[in-house]
């Protein structure tokens, strides 16, 4: 990886993001950040690491351990799209914010619904949607029972009302 990005570098890239695993590895174990902290000494371009950031402090510590100039949030977004602001927020102050209060979650949800039905159409809005609210509902409470019922709805306004419902119920934040 060293020698391709300084190829890379002489060839005029103006940055260079380096993930810490190998295509073959896919998503299992862990990334290694070691290569990304070999390529930031290697090179003067902005270097970004990837792999493994599922929070603020996951990218601190990647900062902190590699040397890298910035972070690449992947899978750690799935269904958190407020690791942007606890990040930026904790890399600032070094204080965590208080998670997302269920209004907001739910009203970030609902956004996203409506904004992948203005793309296509309903049903299959939803079905690829149920994914994306399994990872928004993921770690909170009774949360299998709504998925559950909301992979075996069909109608938009069903599955909006069952996670207005939830939310109200659980009140979570």
């Amino acid at each position: 990886a060293v020698e391709v990005c300084k190829e890379l570098e002489q060839a005029g890239i103006a940055a260079v993001t380096v993930h810490g695993r190998t295509q073959t590895e896919m998503f299992s174990g862990q990334a290694d950040w070691e290569i990304i902290g070999e390529v930031k000494n290697n090179v003067s371009i902005p270097v970004i690491g990837n792999g493994d950031i599922r929070s603020a402090e996951d990218a601190k510590k990647m900062i902190e351990q590699t040397g890298c100039d910035l972070v690449m949030i992947g899978r750690g977004a799935l269904g958190n799209p407020w690791i942007f602001r606890e990040i930026k927020h904790f890399l600032e102050t070094g204080e965590k914010l208080p998670p997302p209060s269920a209004q907001e979650r739910l009203a970030v949800i609902l956004q996203h619904l409506d904004d992948r039905v203005r793309s296509a159409d309903e049903r299959r809005s939803l079905l690829e949607m149920r994914k994306h609210i399994a990872w928004y509902l993921k770690g909170l409470p009774n949360c299998s029972q709504v998925r559950a019922k909301i992979f075996s709805i069909n109608e938009l306004n069903e599955v909006k009302f069952l996670l207005k419902e939830y939310f109200e119920r659980v009140g979570v934040s």
